[in-house]
This record gives structure tokens, C-alpha cells and sequence, in this order.
């Protein structure tokens, strides 16, 4: 039984209690205690049980099917039983010939009008009938309608819930499939690098096969997670900077500064590798060596600061098909789980290419 069920149970026991409890304090003021409490007991489970049977049964076979006129004979047939019901029980089971009033006189009977119809007949009058018969199906009458406008109410909460469901299943299917674009998306590039090398027999493939599968361990078993500590997404930002400075046997004109970082601070695993790629790739600083890079990473005080600036070579260099990808992967990743929360500029000079974040946690 789910805690759902178990709460909706609850709610319907404990207004039905507090239902209970004022009908008794209603006819306490008319009835005797006794009687009082056999009179709320009796309304109580008829009233109940047509809120029930309105809602389980007729509201959904007949209402919901748009069978108006059914319904509403179906209605008006079940709350005429119900106040003959009533009447039969308050005559015939409990008759209220016995039934003693409160006020001056303790024992003092009914009224005078209400004696001479029940003494004279043994059952009660025509006008004592019509009085009950309307007081019953008023009431039943509202019984109906708030069954009703819990069904109404109950069908609009539960759609929103739903909806709300949907829509949070729908950004986690997102999201994962966002996050399994960056991982091949860097697999590719790196193994086509490591191939390069290997078939030039270069020293440094080794060195660079290494660093390939710290970022591999990482990303198959650190990055399962929404969010992982920004020390361990640092470790792996050096180990692909490193990766990129073994492409070439030149010393790279990078400025990093990891100096302000609290490594506790949680991050989205690889969200900042795509600028960092796009850097590499777009500066030209493994291709002609003239070109340089800027990374500078903050994460204090609930707030993370990520900068990062490259050259842009006065020869355009060829782009490759899927240069877009991780830049507008990253940017909806961002939307996804900082909605609200964060800046993000981009800005292109012709000669210089930067990228400013800001992320308030």
C-alpha cells in the first residue's frame, strides 16, 4: 500500500470523524445524548455511503461518460431511497414517539403536533412526512454536490500531479541523454588523436594513452551522478589539458588558475570540457603554436566563476560537423539545471573568443 493511499485513507477517516462528531453536538441540542448520537451515527453512514457510491459509481459509469439524463435519474432515484431509508429507520427502527427533548420538562414528549401524529395513527402525518422527505433530500442533495466537487477537485490535482511527473521525467531523460552526448563526443576525438600518434610511432603515445583512461575511469564511474565534487571535475580538466599538450612536441602559450576552489562545491560532471575543447580547437594553439589560452575556475561562497578566453588565428581553420554540439549541449544543461541561476556570456571579437560564466548555487 503506498503512502499516497495511506494518506487519502486518512484524510477521508478523519473528516468523516469530525462529520460524525458534528451531527452529535447538532442534535444534541434537540435529542437526548442516546438518541443524538444513534441520529448522527445513522445520517453519518448514509451519507457516507451516497458520497461513496456517487463518486465510485455513478460519476464515473454515467457523468464522466456525458449520460446526463441517466445520471440525473440515477441521482434522484438513489436519494429517494436514501430518505425513505432514513424515515423507515427513524419510525419504525428507533420510533421518535420515545424520544425525549431537551428543554423545560426533561421528559417532556414531542410537540403537541407531532404527539397527535404519531399517537393518533401510530405513524407519522402526511405533513410530518413531506417535512422529513424534504429535509432528507436537501441534505442528501448536498451530500451529492460535494461529492462531486471532490471528484472535480481530486481530477484536477491528480492531473497536475501528473503533469508535473511527466514533465520531471522528461528533463531526467533529458539530461541523461545530454550528459551520454559528452562522453562519446570526447571518446571520439581523443582515440582519433591516440590513432594519429600511433601511426606516426610517436614517443609521447603511451604518456597520452595513460591520461586517456584516468579521463575514461572518471567519466564510467565518477560522472553517474547529477552532480560530483568540482575537485574531481578539476583533476580531469588538467588530465585533457595534458592530453591536448602531448599533441604536440611545442611548449603551448596556457594560463590556468585553479587557486580559488573550495574542491567540496558540487558541479554537473563535464559541464565545462566543452568550452575547454572549443578553446583548443578554435585558437590554433596545437596547429601554428602562435596562439594562447586563458582558464580561470572560482568556487567560493556558493558561486562559480568560469572564464575562459582563446586567440582566434588570422587563418580561419576548418571546422569540423560537430563543432556546435557541445556548446549547445552545454547550454541547455545549463538551463536544465540552473534555470534562474546562472549568466552566460559568449562573446567574439574577431581576434579574441570568451566565454564568462556564473553559476549561483
Amino acid at each position: 500500500m503506498s503512502n499516497r493511499f495511506i494518506n487519502v485513507k486518512t484524510v477521508h477517516i478523519f473528516s468523516w470523524m469530525l462529520y460524525l462528531i458534528f451531527m452529535i453536538l447538532f442534535f444534541s441540542n434537540l435529542l437526548i445524548f442516546r438518541k443524538a448520537v444513534f441520529k448522527a451515527v445513522e445520517l453519518t453512514v448514509i451519507h457516507s455511503a451516497i458520497f461513496y457510491f456517487n463518486l465510485i459509481v455513478l460519476i464515473p459509469r454515467l457523468l464522466e461518460k456525458q449520460k446526463y439524463i441517466t445520471y440525473a435519474l440515477s441521482v434522484i432515484v438513489l436519494m429517494l431511497v436514501s430518505s425513505g431509508l432514513i424515515l423507515y429507520i427513524d419510525i419504525y427502527l428507533k420510533p421518535f414517539g420515545d424520544v425525549v427533548m431537551r428543554g423545560p420538562g426533561i421528559n417532556q414528549m414531542l410537540s403537541p403536533e407531532m404527539q397527535n401524529a404519531f399517537n393518533l395513527q401510530k405513524q407519522p402525518g402526511i405533513l410530518l412526512i413531506k417535512r422529513s422527505l424534504v429535509r432528507n433530500l436537501t441534505s442528501l442533495l448536498a451530500i451529492v454536490l460535494a461529492s462531486i466537487v471532490y471528484k472535480m477537485i481530486y481530477q484536477k490535482v491528480s492531473e497536475e500531479k501528473k503533469k508535473a511527473e511527466i514533465r520531471s521525467e522528461n528533463l531526467l531523460s533529458e539530461m541523461k541523454f545530454l550528459k551520454s552526448q559528452v562522453n562519446p563526443h570526447f571518446l571520439f576525438n581523443a582515440l582519433n588523436n591516440i590513432y594519429a600518434l600511433v601511426l606516426l610511432k610517436k614517443e609521447n603515445a603511451p604518456a597520452m594513452l595513460m591520461k586517456l583512461s584516468e579521463m575514461l575511469r572518471y567519466m564510467l564511474y565518477e560522472c553517474n551522478d547529477d552532480f560530483v565534487p568540482i575537485g574531481k571535475e578539476v583533476l580531469y580538466i588538467n588530465n585533457f589539458i595534458e592530453l591536448q599538450k602531448l599533441k604536440t612536441e611545442y611548449s603551448q602559450n596556457i594560463e590556468i588558475d585553479f587557486s580559488e576552489i573550495d574542491k567540496s562545491t558540487p558541479v554537473p560532471p563535464l559541464l565545462f570540457i566543452p568550452f575547454i575543447e572549443n578553446s583548443f580547437k578554435h585558437s590554433g594553439i596545437t596547429d601554428t603554436g602562435n596562439g594562447w589560452i586563458r582558464l580561470k575556475l572560482k568556487a567560493m561562497d556558493n558561486k562559480i566563476l568560469f572564464n575562459i578566453s582563446n586567440s582566434i588565428p588570422s587563418i580561419k581553420l576548418s571546422k569540423d560537423k560537430t563543432q556546435g554540439i557541445g556548446l549547445e549541449n552545454v547550454k541547455r544543461r545549463l538551463e536544465l539545471l540552473y534555470k534562474g541561476k546562472h549568466e552566460l556570456e559568449i562573446k567574439d571579437t574577431g581576434t579574441e573568443f570568451i566565454v564568462d560564466l556564473k553559476i549561483y548555487n
